[in-house]
């Protein structure tokens, strides 16, 4: 049986800096996440639990970026898709279908925050862990496509939510400090 959880990942694209949190899945046994681009699609799927049958769990996320913009630095902590690169109506009902639940949640949470969030998301779609990609010296800036050729530091959901308070404060303090602005 597979789990699902959330992948945090912080990057800069095209100058701007970037913390993202997405699905992905685990299979027992395995040291890695992997994606989950057909998961929930088939009620027959017996890999795949049963609250998620119905769902659209590929491409299901968080992708925030820093702004300067003082009152509001971190943008866009909100549940949306990405990534999706063929849509009919099915899937378009599942989209649909996975927001509705995720924001029945993020508003019965009262969730505003991002890491309040980060907690309602998994929550809706009951995520069993939150995973990051170590970096150290030589890799820091390097990401690897193939999710087996990374090594992972496995979270439970709360360590998850500070996790990406921490890496979106890093964020924003470092694009501050780029740009000669106070911390």
């Amino acid at each position: 049986m597979k789990t699902y959880g959330l992948l945090l990942r912080r990057t800069n694209e095209y100058g701007t800096e970037r913390v993202e949190a997405y699905v992905v899945c685990r299979e027992a046994g395995k040291d890695h996440p992997y994606g989950c681009s057909s998961d929930g699609e088939n009620s027959y799927d017996s890999n795949v639990p049963k609250h998620l049958h119905g769902l659209q769990v590929d491409g299901l996320g968080m992708y925030g970026f820093v702004s300067d913009c003082t009152d509001q630095p971190f943008i866009g902590h909100e549940a949306e898709f990405r990534n999706i690169f063929a849509i009919d109506m099915a899937k378009a009902a599942r989209i649909a279908k996975t927001l509705k639940r995720v924001l029945a949640r993020i508003q019965k949470d009262s969730a505003y925050e991002p890491g309040d969030r980060l907690v309602s998301l998994a929550a809706a779609l009951k995520l069993s862990f939150v995973v990051e990609r170590k970096a150290d010296a030589s890799s820091k800036l390097r990401w690897s496509s193939n999710y087996s050729e990374n090594d992972w530091r496995w979270m439970t959901i709360p360590e998850g939510r500070d996790r990406y308070r921490q890496l979106i404060a890093e964020a924003v303090a470092d694009v501050r400090k780029a740009k000669g602005l106070a911390a």
